[in-house]
C-alpha cells in the first residue's frame, strides 16, 4: 500500500512540475506578444511603410509594404506578414507574403511586394477602380503552439470614395 502512495504523490507532484511549466511558457509568450505590439503601437506610422513606383529595368510597376517588427520579450517570436491585392467583386488579383524568426531583444523589417506590368494595370482598371489591400500579421511562439493573428480588410488603395 505504500508504494501505491508513492507512486501517486510523485505523478501528483510531476503533475504540478508541469503545469508550472506551462503557465511560465505562457506567461513569456504572452509578455512578448505585449512588448512586440507596444512597441509598433507607440508609432506605427514609422513601423509601416509603403512605395510606390514604377521600375524602368523590368518595365513593371511596385508596390512595396515594409513591417518593422521589435521583439523586446524573453523567447524567439515567429512572425508571418501576408498581403492580398483583391478587386471590388472580392477575387484576389495578387498576393505576397514573407515570415521570419525575431530572436529576444532583437527587430527585423520584412516586406511584401507587389509587381504590374502595364498590361495588367489596364486589364484590372486600377485607373477607375482601385484595388483593396488585406493584411494578415501573426505571431508564434514557444514552438509555434502560441499564437495571435491579426487582420485588417478591405483598405483602399487611391481612388475617391
Amino acid at each position: 500500500m505504500n508504494k501505491y502512495r508513492f507512486a501517486s504523490t510523485s505523478l501528483r507532484l510531476a503533475i504540478v512540475a508541469i503545469d508550472i511549466c506551462i503557465f511560465i511558457m505562457l506567461f513569456l509568450s504572452f509578455y512578448t506578444f505585449s512588448t512586440s505590439i507596444m512597441a509598433f503601437m507607440s508609432n506605427p506610422e514609422e513601423k509601416i511603410k509603403m512605395s510606390f513606383g514604377f521600375d524602368n529595368s523590368t518595365r513593371e510597376y511596385y508596390l512595396n509594404i515594409d513591417f518593422y517588427i521589435v521583439n523586446d520579450g524573453f523567447i524567439d517570436v515567429n512572425v508571418k506578414f501576408d498581403g492580398f491585392l483583391s478587386l471590388v467583386n472580392g477575387s484576389i488579383v495578387k498576393s505576397s507574403s514573407t515570415s521570419g524568426i525575431i530572436p529576444p531583444k532583437n527587430s527585423l523589417k520584412l516586406r511584401l511586394s507587389f509587381r504590374f506590368t502595364e498590361s495588367e494595370i489596364l486589364m484590372y482598371d486600377f485607373v477607375n477602380n482601385p484595388p483593396y489591400l488585406s493584411l494578415d500579421f501573426g505571431f508564434k511562439a514557444f514552438f509555434n503552439l502560441i499564437g495571435l493573428k491579426f487582420h485588417l480588410s478591405n483598405i483602399r488603395l487611391g481612388g475617391s470614395r
